[in-house]
């Protein structure tokens, strides 16, 4: 039975983290059982929790990850999904067990591909506040402790959810081409002489 506050959707949600995602991590990862317990229940509670944000909250919190969301699998989920992906996953206790070497890249990728398409329909699923700016849960104290980055964020993101963000055309640089750029502390005093 669930309680006065919490709907199917949170149900459905709860399992799929602290069910799911858990015993799937156990099996592909090595993971400590308990650890992905752990990182299961964290990821519920911070997707809730996102969830009950309003529209306006939502944008602000996932405005500092759009960047890094742009080439996060699948690159056919909105963009606001996969930057809410890094707030609700990937800011997880994912990132510890990451950090740890619990976890290695090709697994964070496949967490956050799967992470991906439950946060899309739970999201889908679950109704926003109706006060745009609301902040529930582990985020509702942001502003407060900080208030210049959140004010900040706050007037650069006015309809970001509507926003088309698409890759940069032109190919990424390497790190060989980079280096190649800049002359050596030589050649550049020579340049200088000149």
């Amino acid at each position: 039975m669930m309680s006065g506050r919490e709907t199917e959707q949170d149900a459905w949600w709860d399992h799929a983290c602290r069910e799911l995602v858990p015993r799937a991590m156990a099996a592909t990862t090595g993971c400590d059982p308990g650890c992905a317990r752990e990182v299961g229940a964290d990821i519920a509670s911070r997707g809730r929790a996102f969830a009950r944000c309003g529209p306006s909250a939502r944008d602000v919190l996932i405005t500092p990850f759009v960047e890094e969301a742009i080439h996060h699998r699948p690159l056919d989920a909105p963009l606001s999904v996969r930057s809410a992906v890094v707030v609700v996953v990937r800011n997880s206790l994912v990132e510890r067990d990451h950090a740890l070497g619990h976890l290695a890249d090709a697994d964070i990728r496949a967490i956050t591909k799967v992470m991906t398409e439950l946060l899309h329909a739970f999201l889908v699923m679950r109704p926003r506040a109706r006060e745009a700016g609301w902040l529930a849960g582990e985020f509702a104290g942001l502003p407060g402790r900080y208030p210049r980055a959140w004010s900040a964020f706050a007037t650069t993101t006015p309809g970001l959810r509507t926003c088309n963000f698409a890759q940069a055309c032109c190919p990424r640089p390497s790190l060989a081409t980079f280096r190649s750029s800049f002359a050596g502390p030589d050649q550049r005093l020579q340049q200088l002489a000149c």
